[in-house]
């Protein structure tokens, strides 16, 4: 068998992977976790949805700084895409071709932003298709309040079903069992802290009841 230079260079490479981790880490490093976030245009006043982008912006930074330590995961690259045209029909069947012809992004987010007594709120469609585990229909519907004040405190939906994503994410890649255990933990503390605010959502229980039947599977 020929090898020319450059491929004696990757085979070098992965034997040097795999001596000083398993086989299994280096698949998992190789293809990483997919951190973009696949944001089509919301309804309502485009001002309220840049506001709504800097919002999430915020979460995703707390997101990554919960993760600080050697060995932990590493999900700093995590960000919105786009904005991307919304299609005109938003539906599960839609998502789904879009997102099979899209396999970079995590998940795929739709909605609007009303607002109400001067409050805005985001109204998002998350579709999270291959990555979904035992949610199903693989698509939640989750609001946000969309303020910049004080966001480390308000009311937190989309880090809890992104935090799922991630997790579910790591398992499809392979990566080692303490990675994953890692991120779904981050996911069932933040819906932990939903149930201690007395947040009560039929959707947010959906993906809560998902992150159960994953612990109780043993991550399988």
């Amino acid at each position: 068998m020929n090898v020319t230079p450059t491929g004696f260079a990757f085979v070098t490479a992965l034997l040097f992977v795999c001596i000083g981790a398993t086989c299994a880490d280096a698949a998992c490093s190789a293809s990483g976790l997919d951190t973009q976030i696949g944001l089509f245009r919301y309804g309502g006043d485009p001002l309220d949805f840049d506001t709504f982008q800097k919002v999430i912006a915020a979460r995703f930074r707390q997101m990554s700084y919960e993760f600080d330590k050697p060995g932990q995961p590493d999900i700093s690259g995590l960000q919105l895409s786009g904005p991307l045209n919304a299609p005109p029909d938003a539906s599960a069947k839609v998502l789904k071709t879009y997102a099979d012809a899209n396999l970079q992004f995590l998940a795929l987010w739709t909605g609007t932003i009303e607002t109400k007594n001067d409050s805005k709120t985001a109204f998002s469609n998350i579709y999270l298709g291959r990555f979904n585990g035992t949610l199903a229909p693989p698509e939640v519907r989750l609001s946000l309040p969309v303020t910049m004040q004080d966001v480390s405190n308000t009311i937190d939906t989309h880090s809890m079903v992104t935090f799922y994503a991630l997790a579910m994410n790591a398992r499809v890649a392979s990566c080692p069992a303490n990675v994953v255990k890692a991120l779904m933990d981050k996911a069932s503390a933040k819906y932990q802290d939903l149930a201690r605010r007395h947040y009560t959502d039929i959707e947010v229980d959906r993906v809560g009841q998902a992150i159960k039947d994953f612990e109780k599977s043993g991550g399988h």
